[in-house]
């Protein structure tokens, strides 16, 4: 399936119906068409109601109450104020607007359920539809109302209005300036007078088509859509700033090899090993023994210490260290792939030993300078040097990393498979016939003469038993697999923070300065980062709380369990949002962490995030700086796909 933005005009039939159109539609503006195929079905089946409305034939929801007044008959001069007053009473929802893009997939949506032809509306109110997306004509939705169960309700109500030119809906024309809109009141009266003068023409409702039209899944199955689309995308940047942290970390490849995956089969995280392995392919920092970091930190202390220290011949022996050092890492070059850990360090092992000799002298000859208070506080400087220096080239190959790092490719791998079974329920859902009660038009055989309006009239019976009532509206297929893709991204979250702690940690960072800055006490560096990154895991900790395991009973208890899946959706929806910026604060702490790791550089694929976050704003954080406006910006190139192939 191509990108959405690569799909121009999307054709609604009730079928096939892809995640893919919905966003071209909702979010690209593509055009959309009634499949023709799909009118004479559609029609078909109208003329089942029809002929059940002349009749008088009892049937619910065409010519009775509804939910707890569904016994309650109403007369054939009433079965039009029946549906404009279902849609009117029901039309409850509260607080926010949804967005404009989110609004135009559950048109679009309710229009393919529609166009089945199991729904008994006529083929013009499904054109209605249409008419309102072609027109970029916006109704006002408000986010809260719904419990997922006899459908959307209020959700779907709110739009009705607008399609029928009813005064008490809200829209915005398309011509409306791009701008926040916070509640009904930045929205218009859709007043038929209103509507046409953006060129739509509302209709009035027929039987059975006020509740063709609330009756259904459609605002849950659009939010699902957004975040299995939007989802996948996050996943693929998790994946990125996972092998950028990684890197800066210095850490152990070992965890992606092949042989792992294949005596535990998840497809999965064979998938995921795959490409982290070919994400930190000739890396120089994971393949040199040598961990520069503590060389930078080394650097960092005795700067410090330069600057405090009185005595200036002190002072000039200790800026002598300080550029042996860095002369030191001037002239280090990357340990080629497939050489040997202990080949590689012997590489190093001359210089750094003779660092270590010329760090002992000058210990020993300020010892003979300095008072023993003052050279105790050197000596304390002079000595954490001494260990970095130690600690830069281990004698044996590092074997395994912390959990947050050699277990994230197995928690991305298990939010791909929940995002997997999203997609299956999405698939039903969006091609589904989710109203009630559905109708199932009556064959006629091909001898049969006449028109279908004339056979159906010969056959009232079989017009009687073409309407079943059940409860395709029932959310709970999406509420389930959404709280699960909330706890699965959530999950995702939560380890990233886990890498940012440990980033931020001087004890687990493997050598990189406390905070990721070189002044760690004067400067704070990222330590609000990961606060933030804490702050929104625990956030997310509270919105997994299963929506789909809670019910209250509606409607004097005709309906007396509930789905709550368009909570469910909802929170899904903040979840992915929190997730995001969790992911964008890891990139940011990744990026700084392999600065100190120079000269050696990451692969090509780390060299090329690192360029996306340039271009969009971010430098090497050499003192402090508020940070919020590049964690917002990074998480906007995650939602943009600025990561999804940097390749």
């Amino acid at each position: 399936m191509p990108h959405p933005s690569e799909i121009s005009n999307v054709v609604v039939g009730g079928a096939d119906l892809r995640v893919e159109e919905i966003l071209a539609v909702s979010s690209w503006g593509a055009t959309v068409e009634l499949d023709e195929a799909a009118i004479e079905r559609v029609e078909e089946c109208r003329q089942v109601v029809d002929i059940l409305v002349e009749q008088e034939t009892v049937a619910y929801g065409i010519n009775t109450g509804f939910g707890a007044l569904r016994d309650k008959t109403i007369s054939k001069d009433l079965v039009r104020k029946l549906q404009r007053n279902l849609i009117r009473s029901h039309a409850c929802g509260v607080g926010k607007p949804l967005g404009e893009d989110l609004v135009r997939a559950i048109i679009l949506l309710r229009a393919n359920t529609l166009a089945k032809g199991h729904s008994g509306v006529r083929s013009k109110l499904i054109q209605g539809l249409l008419d309102l997306l072609n027109l970029k004509i916006y109704p006002y939705i408000p986010e809260k109302g719904s419990v997922g169960s006899s459908g959307d309700l209020a959700p779907l109500s709110h739009l009705a209005l607008v399609l029928m030119g009813d005064e008490y809906g809200r829209f915005l024309p398309p011509s409306y300036e791009k701008k926040a809109v916070n509640s009904w009141r930045d929205f218009l009266p859709s007043t038929k007078e209103n509507l046409r003068k953006c060129g739509f023409t509302p209709l009035e409702l027929e039987a059975k088509e006020g509740l063709a039209l609330n009756n259904g899944t459609q605002f849950i199955a659009s939010v699902a859509a957004f975040v299995l689309y939007e989802a996948k995308i996050l996943l693929k940047a998790a994946e990125y700033a996972l092998s950028l942290s990684i890197e800066a970390i210095q850490g152990v490849r070992d965890v992606f090899s092949p042989q792992l995956y294949e005596v535990r089969d998840h497809p999965y995280q064979k998938q995921v090993a795959k490409r982290m392995l070919a994400y930190t392919k000739g890396s120089e920092i994971l393949n040199t023994p040598l961990n520069t970091a503590y060389i930078h930190r080394s650097i960092f202390e005795l700067q410090e210490a330069y600057h405090w220290l009185e005595d200036k011949h002190s002072k000039k022996r200790l800026w002598g260290l300080i550029e042996d050092l860095e002369a030191f890492l001037g002239s280090l070059s990357p340990v080629s792939e497939g050489i040997s850990y202990e080949e590689g360090r012997g590489l190093f092992l001359k210089d750094l030993e003779k660092l270590q000799r010329s760090l002992l002298n000058l210990q020993k000859e300020f010892l003979s300078r300095f008072q023993q208070k003052d050279f105790y506080k050197l000596s304390q400087c002079l000595s954490s040097v001494q260990k970095n220096l130690y600690l830069s080239l281990p004698l044996t190959r590092p074997v395994q990393d912390d959990y947050s790092f050699r277990c994230g490719l197995q928690v991305l791998a298990a939010a791909y498979q929940a995002l997997e079974a999203l997609e299956r329920v999405c698939h039903v859902e969006f091609n589904g016939a989710t109203d009630n009660p559905l109708i199932f038009a009556p064959k006629r055989k091909d001898a049969e003469k006449g028109s279908y309006h004339s056979f159906l009239e010969k056959n009232l019976p079989l017009c009687e038993r073409a309407i079943l009532s059940g409860g395709n509206f029932y959310g709970e297929p999406l509420g389930l697999v959404l709280d699960y893709v909330g706890v699965a991204l959530a999950e995702v979250g939560n380890i990233a923070e886990r890498r940012v702690a440990h980033l931020v940690d001087a004890a687990l960072s493997n050598g990189l300065p406390p905070f990721l800055t070189p002044r760690a006490g004067v400067e704070s560096g990222f330590m609000i980062g990961q606060y933030t990154a804490a702050a929104l895991v625990s956030e997310n900790k509270i919105l997994c709380h299963p929506a789909s395991s809670d019910s209250i009973p509606t409607s004097a208890n005709a309906e007396d369990h509930v789905s709550m899946a368009s909570i469910a959706a909802r929170k899904c929806f903040q979840i992915l949002g929190n997730v995001r910026r969790i992911i964008a604060i890891e990139f940011l702490a990744a990026a700084q962490g392999v600065e100190f790791r120079k000269p050696f550089l990451p692969s090509k694929q780390g060299q090329k995030i690192l360029e996306i976050l340039k271009e969009h704003g971010w430098s090497p954080l050499q003192e402090d700086r508020p940070l919020y406006q590049e964690i917002e910006r990074v998480a906007e190139c995650i939602a943009l796909e600025a990561f999804s192939n940097p390749t």
